[in-house]
């Protein structure tokens, strides 16, 4: 289930929460955040690299995945920082 606040026409979502109802085997549900460039993503990664942060990526996916990095902030919570995601057009999905 996609759950954000309805986007003004012709904008893309600025908040997505994704959650999935299923046995934990791990947690999947987290926080995603659409970053403006590779860069940026690559950047971020290197960054929760070196504080030992980083869980995943930089990788890229290609797809509905696009290029993203997944980092465990310190309470625990995973955060995906992506570019490429389609984004668009979730709101019809309500």
């Amino acid at each position: 289930m996609w759950l954000g606040p309805r986007p003004a026409p012709g904008c893309d979502p600025e908040f997505v929460l994704v959650a999935f109802q299923c046995e934990v085997k791990e947690p999947l549900d987290h926080f995603g955040f659409q970053c403006e460039t590779r860069a940026a993503v690559t950047d971020i990664a290197e960054r929760a690299r070196l504080r030992g942060a980083l869980v995943e990526g930089p990788t890229d996916y290609g797809g509905s995945v696009g290029y993203f990095a997944v980092v465990r902030e310190p309470s625990g919570h995973l955060i995906e920082f992506t570019h490429g995601q389609p984004l668009r057009g979730l709101s019809s999905h309500e």
